[in-house]
């Protein structure tokens, strides 16, 4: 039991809470979705919010998902393993995106 009309109210409590950037809401937005089934990613364009995350992130940063994303691409897990610890210390986590692409999340 997910008890999901409480897992509902407290995504809009989330939306409505000021005190959480647009990329924190997102973020939790598609964690509930992941988890609850309710296709929210299907309906919004992830493209454009993850590239809004993108742009918000640090160049270096950014570069560092990129070099991940190829590596993973090219089937190198240990060095997109290396890059994923790199962005965890400089202070973000990459999410990988069933679609293609990923997510940056600052932490």
């Amino acid at each position: 039991d997910l008890d999901t009309p409480k897992a509902i109210a407290l995504i809009w409590d989330l939306l409505k809470d000021s005190s959480y950037s647009d990329e924190e809401k997102l973020s939790t937005v598609l964690d509930f979705d992941r988890a609850l089934g309710l296709n929210i990613a299907g309906e919004i364009d992830i493209e454009k919010t993850s590239d809004t995350a993108k742009s918000a992130a640090p160049s270096d940063v950014v570069a560092l998902a990129e070099a991940r994303e190829k590596a993973r691409l090219d089937k190198d897990w240990k060095k997109a393993d290396e890059l994923r610890a790199q962005l965890k210390k400089a202070g973000y986590d990459v999410l990988d995106q069933k679609s293609g692409g990923y997510e940056l999340r600052k932490i």
